[in-house]
């Protein structure tokens, strides 16, 4: 009898042993089917879906019906400074949880460095009108995509008054998701208008005045001044922080042949078989906590494993925000942001071509003022981007 009970208690162990194997097994099949949809993100509108409800939840407990708009205004200055405090203040913190990303200055650089030297003049600047600034990033341009590495540019909004966003995955009113939708279509257009190679005359006040500076034709094409503005980036700018590298379709890097690198944007924006596509990074990855587009030129195929992994499709994005307006009699409404005093400057968007009317890079929301030009050094860690630097920059 007791050995009978020794051989039940000795299979019901072993039972019991197997169950919790097949349980664990059950797991890991399961996070890993989780991690394969996940890997599949970028363009996967239920995830972003899903993605964009779980941080509208967030903010909503934390918020409440407070706009993004008014939060920014109200709290993310200016000027440099630790912002850890307001960060966490604000529970800011469980909504960006990126590792890299730092409320404290590391030199002149923090989460809040991006919307600083927003008000700056970018180092490689295609367009501008008065809401937002397409520019080419420094750093690694192309990093997180396999080919034409070249065309990867970023539409940086840099108004000190009306809709500002923290990021895109967060919920939006009327207003930041019709910003959204002025964002997407000036990027898409400055794709179009550098296929169409316009003239630097045509490409907006702000790079036009570059050129000058630059004692460059504005007469000339928008890719000729592309190319020249990375011809720009000496050897010491090249090598240090951000840097500057430029890989070609065989990943050696360029930057520093004018010759290369003029026919890289050449045959990128020559190319008809390709079509822009535009990303945001969330939350999860972001180390600035302004909303900034990244635009690629694609080939047919599928998109590169780090943009899948890493990266939102931003008109998604802007689908799911109208679909949710649309599902809502009740719309959020943003509060006024803060009063921002006006400093001189002049507001104009992009210039009409007599001889290739260029298209409507997107109508801005209301004419806002421009602080004045003071370039200083930048990096955007979170794409190892920037916007300015000028202590190595040479003229030539």
């Amino acid at each position: 009898m007791i050995y009978s009970q020794n051989i039940i208690q000795t299979n019901h162990k072993g039972y019991t042993e197997i169950k919790d194997i097949l349980t664990s097994l059950s797991s890991i099949n399961s996070f890993n089917t989780e991690q394969r949809t996940l890997q599949k993100m970028a363009n996967n509108y239920s995830v972003i879906q899903k993605k964009m409800a779980d941080y509208a939840s967030r903010w909503t407990k934390i918020h409440g019906d407070k706009d993004q708009t008014s939060l920014y205004r109200g709290i993310v200055p200016l000027s440099p400074g630790d912002f850890t405090e307001v960060f966490q203040a604000n529970r800011l913190n469980e909504i960006f949880t990126g590792e890299s990303l730092s409320t404290e200055m590391l030199g002149p650089w923090n989460c809040n460095h991006l919307y600083r030297d927003s008000q700056n003049v970018p180092t490689i600047l295609l367009f501008w009108n008065e809401e937002c600034s397409i520019i080419a990033p420094l750093g690694e341009p192309g990093r997180d995509t396999d080919n034409l590495k070249i065309t990867h540019l970023m539409c940086v909004p840099h108004t000190t008054e009306g809709p500002i966003q923290f990021n895109q995955m967060l919920p939006s009113t009327k207003e930041e998701t019709e910003h959204l939708d002025r964002q997407i279509n000036f990027l898409k257009e400055a794709y179009s208008n550098l296929k169409k190679n316009f003239p630097v005359s045509h490409c907006g006040k702000k790079v036009v005045e570059k050129a000058q500076e630059l004692g460059f034709s504005t007469d000339s094409s928008i890719q000729d001044f592309f190319a020249h503005q990375i011809s720009l980036l000496d050897d010491d700018f090249r090598a240090g922080r951000p840097g500057y590298i430029l890989r070609d379709e065989n990943g050696i890097d360029v930057a520093g042949d004018p010759h290369k690198v003029r026919g890289l944007i050449q045959s990128a924006f020559s190319t008809s078989n390709t079509t822009p596509n535009f990303y945001i990074q969330g939350p999860d990855f972001n180390t600035q906590i302004l909303t900034h587009l990244h635009g690629f030129l694609h080939e047919q195929g599928p998109i590169s494993k780090a943009l899948d992994e890493r990266y939102f499709n931003v008109e998604m994005i802007l689908r799911n925000k109208r679909e949710l307006m649309g599902e809502s009699t009740l719309q959020r409404t943003s509060t006024p942001p803060p009063a921002v005093k006006e400093v001189d400057g002049r507001c104009f968007g992009l210039c009409p071509s007599e001889a290739d009317p260029p298209e409507d890079l997107g109508a801005p929301l209301m004419r806002t003022q421009t602080p004045p030009i003071n370039r200083m050094d930048a990096s955007d860690q979170e794409q190892s981007d920037s916007l300015t630097r000028k202590s190595t920059v040479t003229s030539r």
